[in-house]
């Protein structure tokens, strides 16, 4: 078992690019590598600006999170200044999930 997993894949498609993409179907397996008292942490984006993103990730993919095995579900956010002219990334922030099992 592992103290921590970090899941950062690049996404093959949009689909996967938004809410928990490809991601979501690793939770299980996150949770079952992972030590009591381990951290999964995740890339997640959601919706078309800041609020959309923390509703969803607090709506949707919580109680997923939960469901698989996971204690406890919180976010934090980090700021960034995108380049100019990047196209999958454009907002002023975004949503680092921090789960415990």
């Amino acid at each position: 078992s592992f103290g921590g997993v970090l899941f950062d894949a690049y996404p093959l498609s949009p689909g996967e690019a938004s809410g928990d993409g490809e991601v979501g179907a690793f939770f299980l397996e996150a949770a079952r590598l992972l030590r009591p008292g381990g951290c999964f942490a995740f890339y997640y984006d959601a919706g078309n600006n800041w609020l959309e993103c923390v509703q969803a990730f607090r709506w949707e993919t919580v109680p997923k999170l939960l469901n698989a095995g996971f204690a406890r579900a919180e976010e934090e956010q980090v700021l960034c200044q995108p380049r100019p002219g990047c196209t999958y990334f454009w907002k002023d922030r975004f949503l680092v999930p921090i789960v415990w099992r």
